[in-house]
């Protein structure tokens, strides 16, 4: 990093470092929105591959039952990878913001007041956060916005992979469940 010292017009030294964070913090900013589209993105196509696959199955089970097995599976096997496209990329953006605010934490060194630096350590720590003139204490710690949002993808695997189960089961044991009380034991009453 260069000091007044080192840069070509001293006078303008401090005005050009403004100038740099203030663009630096806009910019970081704008990460918000880009990730708000990709999150949307994501639950679209994966909510209409959900409907998708619930018109194969009821539409199809009834005339092209195995085809509408392998389509099925297909389909569950696309919506678990694009859950695990979703959560490699929030945590693409997750490190991104994270070195974005390390860059104006460091650049906030020079600066009167590090103020991105002060609300992050008070929300790390909320022990520090006083909400009104009594100074009581705010007790439950900031979870991260990416935090939150990782998990919704998580949530999302889950009909596929319960819809995967069924179509394995039904195409590796094709039992079909009028038959499954017979494959069950009935415990015999004793004399």
């Amino acid at each position: 990093m260069l000091t007044p010292d080192q840069y070509e017009d001293k006078d303008k030294f401090y005005d050009h470092q403004m100038q740099q964070y203030l663009h630096f913090c806009q910019a970081t900013q704008e990460l918000l929105p880009r990730r708000e589209q990709v999150n949307q993105f994501f639950i679209t196509v994966i909510a209409g591959l959900l409907a998708i696959l619930a018109w194969v199955f009821k539409e199809g089970f009834a005339t092209w039952r195995a085809q509408a097995l392998w389509v099925g599976l297909i389909l569950c096997f696309v919506g678990l990878g694009l859950c695990g496209i979703w959560w490699t990329k929030l945590a693409m953006y997750r490190r991104l913001s994270a070195a974005r605010f390390q860059v104006i934490h460091d650049l906030e060194d020079s600066l009167p007041v590090p103020l991105y630096y002060r609300e992050w350590h008070h929300l790390q720590n909320p022990g520090t956060i006083t909400h009104d003139s009594d100074s009581q204490k705010l007790k439950p710690r900031y979870k991260g916005l990416t935090v939150v949002e990782r998990l919704v993808p998580l949530l999302l695997c889950l009909p596929y992979l319960v819809l995967a189960g069924f179509i394995v089961a039904q195409l590796f044991f094709p039992a079909s469940p009028r038959n499954w009380p017979a494959l069950i034991p009935v415990p015999v009453p004793l004399p």
